[in-house]
């Protein structure tokens, strides 16, 4: 009898299904990678580990949609990121890390709620900057000079119909993370984000044109307020058959996380000492980058550069009395290369290497203060692995 009722729910699924038009995608790649890392006035880091989602992203999902008629569609997107090497998910409590939205389709484009990429976190149904701006579609590996966005719950994003090669995309996240206990959704208080990106398609040729802002919820107001991060978005491509070139350039104002800067805040500070910012990171970046087609795979190529301030620094001690003002300026360059070659239609093999220098110059009131040095970091990477697309 049990075993009568389950064939008979799978059954209904798998009807169901059919009827709605539901997919299971994903892809599985793992292989190994030699790191190598040095800071001036310390020893080289080195290391070989195996790693997930160094060409493809690890991830399994669940997709539908149904036809309403009328020229409406409602369509779901279930998706959640692992980690090959190890089975483990990607975000600790989220089983759909990477995307779960619910989305209305029809003459006048397209609504969709939900949990989602932004239009510069270079993934997912809305990946849209660094898609057509950049080669890599956002960095290579732990090579990447840019900033980018991130997923964020409590999305709504609108899409609007392609017109004569033009395209609008427009999104709001009413509270960035659910996870976070700190603001309520919808307020000041909560970490915000709103984004909006203008695409032109005309012969071989892409164009993005894009702004998104991060909006730092405080409970705090006037001068003590953080304030929010601005990003604008200029690049696009040109396919010329033989090879696709990629060019894009980039603007901040606030940034905390600038050209892979994310640590520095503790990294460049001992045990005793902390670092913080109000304002963040100003700057700007540019990256040139191709794919050809060679010897029956894909070689893509991509340069990085940034140069960006931050000048309202203070150290604190432990007991958050301040000990310095600081100031940063910070210069990244990087070049890397990867090889794809496919063996079928969902396998491939892939190889690639990169190298990034990122410079710091910090200036202090204090002589005394940890953050008086001016480091330098090197980065080295070299890999290879196997992916597979289904």
């Amino acid at each position: 009898m049990k075993k009568s009722l389950i064939f008979l729910a799978l059954g209904s699924i798998f009807a169901t299904a059919q009827a709605a038009d539901v997919s299971v995608f994903g892809a599985v790649d793992t292989g190994l990678m030699f790191s190598h890392s040095k800071v001036s006035g310390e020893s080289a880091e080195n290391s070989l580990t195996m790693e997930s989602s160094m060409n493809e992203t690890s991830t399994f999902g669940i997709a539908g949609s149904e036809d309403l008629g009328n020229g409406m569609k409602v369509a779901f997107h279930l998706e959640n990121e692992f980690a090959s090497d190890s089975g483990e998910m990607a975000t600790e409590n989220k089983l759909f890390d990477r995307e779960a939205r619910i989305t209305l389709e029809g003459g006048f484009g397209a609504l969709s709620l939900g949990r989602m990429g932004s239009i510069s976190g270079a993934t997912g149904t809305y990946d849209i900057v660094y898609l057509v701006g950049d080669s890599f579609d956002g960095g290579d590996n732990n090579i990447f000079g840019l900033t980018a966005g991130d997923v964020y719950d409590n999305m709504i994003t609108y899409q609007t119909p392609e017109f004569a090669g033009f395209q609008v995309t427009g999104q709001y996240s009413f509270k960035n993370d659910s996870a976070n206990e700190d603001g309520v959704e919808g307020k000041a208080t909560a970490d915000r984000y709103a984004g909006i990106a203008a695409t032109y398609t005309i012969g071989n040729l892409q164009t993005v044109i894009a702004y998104d802002q991060m909006m730092f919820g405080s409970k705090e107001t006037g001068a003590n307020r953080e304030k929010d991060q601005h990003n604008v978005y200029l690049g696009g491509n040109y396919d010329f058959g033989l090879l696709k070139l990629f060019a894009m350039g980039q603007y901040v104002k606030g940034a905390r996380d600038f050209a892979g800067t994310e640590d520095f805040f503790t990294e460049w500070a001992d045990t005793n000492e902390t670092l913080q910012s109000r304002e963040g990171f100003d700057g700007w970046g540019l990256h040139l980058g191709t794919v050809m087609p060679v010897a029956g795979g894909d070689w893509t190529v991509a340069v990085y550069y940034a140069d960006g301030e931050l000048d309202d620094g203070v150290s604190l001690d432990a007991e958050g009395i301040k000990q310095a003002d600081f100031d940063v300026d910070i210069k990244f360059y990087g070049i890397t290369t990867r090889y794809v070659y496919p063996l079928s239609e969902q396998a491939s093999l892939y190889a690639g290497a990169g190298y990034g220098e990122r410079k710091y110059d910090l200036s202090t009131n204090n002589s005394d203060a940890r953050v008086s040095d001016s480091p330098k970091e090197k980065i080295g990477q070299v890999y290879a692995g196997l992916s597979y697309v289904f």
